[in-house]
This record gives C-alpha cells, sequence and structure tokens, in this order.
C-alpha cells in the first residue's frame, strides 16, 4: 500500500497511524494531543516555539507588525500599540487555556 493512501486514510478518519516511524497529525497538530488534560495541553501552546516571537519589534495601532524600534517606528500606521522582544510570548496563558479546551478530548 503507498504511503500517502496510508496518510490520506488515517487523517480521514482521524486515528494515528504510526508506521515507520512517521508520525501523523490530525488538525495540524499531533492526535496525542488530544489525549492530553486541558492543563497539560495550555502548557505545551503556552512554551511552544510558534508562541514566542523571533526578533525585537513593535505593533502598530492597526495591526502590522514592524521590525523597526527606533524613532518613527509606525509613523505610517497609527502609532505604537506596543513593542516586543525576542523571546516574548505572543498568546497569554489564558489564550491558550481557551485554545486546548477547543482541542482536548480530556477535561
Amino acid at each position: 500500500m503507498n504511503i500517502e493512501k496510508i496518510k490520506i486514510a488515517g487523517k480521514s478518519v482521524g486515528i494515528c497511524i504510526v508506521i515507520l516511524g512517521l508520525n501523523f497529525t490530525f488538525a495540524k497538530k499531533p492526535i496525542l494531543y488530544h489525549f492530553y488534560t486541558v492543563d497539560k495541553l495550555t502548557e505545551v501552546f503556552y512554551e511552544s516555539k510558534n508562541n514566542k516571537y523571533k526578533f525585537d519589534g513593535a505593533v502598530c495601532n492597526d495591526g502590522w507588525i514592524s521590525h523597526s524600534q527606533g524613532r518613527g517606528t509606525c509613523s505610517w500606521h497609527d502609532g505604537v500599540f506596543y513593542y516586543f522582544y525576542k523571546g516574548n510570548y505572543i498568546k497569554t496563558k489564558e489564550e491558550c487555556r481557551i485554545e486546548a479546551k477547543k482541542f482536548s478530548w480530556i477535561e
């Protein structure tokens, strides 16, 4: 059986198939996340590398993200809403908890 057919079958049924060491995903996250408690999943989402800024910059009042932090930052975007620094968290723990509640199958 072709690996691509196995991938499609695994995603459509929503089960985790591990063949030849491949980890299949469901809804763009590992399917095992569905079996984590909400508290554990909140920690996983909060501490993930996707929840941290990769560079220093600023968020403008209109939502634009700028790589600048000096004078004139966001001058064409209604000014600076807030500055962020590399390694700061993008989402708060409460926002991660709301996402975890939607994703987890276990309360």
